[in-house]
């Protein structure tokens, strides 16, 4: 896996052109604002990325919005400064690479006439996070591993008498955490019975739009418990290939691992072996933190000697067009059992896991939940061969019992169709091969 470290912040542009519409102003608002609507742009440096707002972060049925606030510099604030007051503008599908940002109708945003102080202009989304003080009050969900994306625009001035265009440019401020695992060349079989993360501290932690900073999490109002965050509690047989364990990444606040606990639990004869580490004892290879603002992490961990061990560990910095950065590949195998070229179903549910074994090469993959997938579909891995001609097929049974499949008894057809970034291959077996 390679390690990837990185200072730049990748950012977005959102280009909005905004139609300026006429609205019913009294005498004082025509005296203060001149009729010249503010118009926001930020251009993606991503000249291959069309600008769509389906792609846009935290979009919903191809729609997303973006709150815009700004307040003017002074040294000594009053009522009568100008301020854009969380305004939530849409986002639409662009030319090229430039969004469009829509002020909603009826509150369309002006410059002001014969104002010499200078205006501060940032934006975040999703919109719904605004709390006391111009800050964002952000919490992490107890028990379903989730948070917000959010992502905010660096504070930029302007000035009305020559200022044409605003150029904002946003960036992720959560830190991402995907887990990944294999068993150790030492150990022939391995199994993971659960996964969970507990975090010990607030839930919520405050984010100052002026500033750019995180409150600490010991100045925020706590809740006062130590909470799980994230179970994953399915049984996972472990091979020499990696697994993913989550899919889409954990979010976390920055610099918080001295709080969160990773706890993996071992199949072992009688029960299970819980292993734990703090995430503030892990770093990658140039001694960094693993959750830090604006940057994925991703894990690779084993079971060594009763110890849990990082193998790999890398971070990358939050592109956000793509809202969540895409492995090359991830591959999930369909499982279909048949009887005289119709599909057992039954049978189908009885597989808890395949295991395909050569000279040079194993992959053993366990299966999701039949309930939760209506077929048999095993768990994802980023890795599985073009051709199992050389492997010896071993399908494992939740009674127990293990079957090697003679050759000719399977059929196994690779990369049959891709969806949601997976790779689906399809491996069929007769039904007589397992009685």
């Amino acid at each position: 896996m390679k390690k990837i470290i990185t200072s730049k912040w990748i950012k977005i542009s959102l280009s909005a052109i905004v139609a300026i519409m006429a609205i019913a102003c009294n005498e004082n608002d025509d005296d203060f604002f001149d009729k010249h609507v503010i118009i926001l742009s930020v251009k993606t440096e991503n000249a291959e990325t069309r600008a769509n707002a389906e792609d846009f972060p935290n979009a919903i049925n191809g729609k997303a919005q973006v709150a815009v606030f700004a307040y003017t510099v002074n040294t000594h604030q009053n009522d009568n400064d100008f301020r854009i007051d969380h305004a939530i503008a849409d986002v639409g599908n662009g030319n090229g690479t430039s969004y469009k940002l829509l002020w909603q109708e009826g509150k369309e945003q002006y410059w002001p006439v014969d104002y010499e102080a200078p205006i501060v202009f940032t934006g975040y989304n999703p919109i719904n996070l605004k709390s006391d003080n111009d800050q964002l009050k952000i919490s992490l969900s107890e028990g379903k591993g989730y948070a917000p994306d959010v992502i905010v625009a660096d504070p930029i001035t302007a000035y009305t008498a020559k200022t044409s265009v605003v150029n904002l440019s946003f960036r992720h401020v959560m830190s991402g955490l995907t887990i990944m695992m294999k068993k150790s060349d030492a150990e022939s079989f391995v199994q993971l019975c659960k996964m969970e993360i507990t975090v010990e501290s607030n839930t919520t932690r405050n984010y100052d739009l002026k500033t750019g900073q995180w409150g600490n999490l010991e100045d925020d109002p706590k809740t006062d418990s130590t909470f799980v965050y994230y179970t994953l509690d399915n049984t996972i047989p472990l091979s020499s290939t990696e697994i993913v364990l989550n899919n889409t990444p954990l979010l976390f606040f920055p610099d918080m691992g001295k709080y969160v606990i990773l706890t993996v639990y071992k199949g072992v004869s009688g029960g299970v072996l819980p292993v734990s580490m703090r995430l503030s004892d892990i770093t990658d290879g140039y001694g960094n933190n693993i959750l830090q603002q604006g940057k994925q992490s991703t894990l690779l961990l084993s079971f060594e000697s009763g110890q849990l061990v990082v193998k790999e560990c890398s971070l990358q910095d939050w592109g956000i067009i793509n809202l969540n950065p895409k492995p090359e590949k991830i591959f999930q195998m369909e499982v279909e059992i048949q009887r005289n070229k119709v599909p057992d179903m039954e049978t189908g549910k009885q597989i808890s896991s395949i295991e395909l074994v050569c000279d040079y090469d194993s992959y053993r993959i366990s299966m999701k939940p039949f309930a939760e997938e209506g077929r048999a579909v095993t768990n994802t891995l980023q890795n599985l061969p073009e051709n199992i001609t050389n492997y010896q097929l071993i399908v494992h049974l939740t009674n127990g019992m293990s079957k090697k499949i003679p050759i000719g008894k399977f059929d196994y057809r690779y990369a049959v169709k891709n969806w949601n970034n997976i790779t689906e291959c399809l491996l069929t077996i007769e039904g007589d091969a397992l009685d």
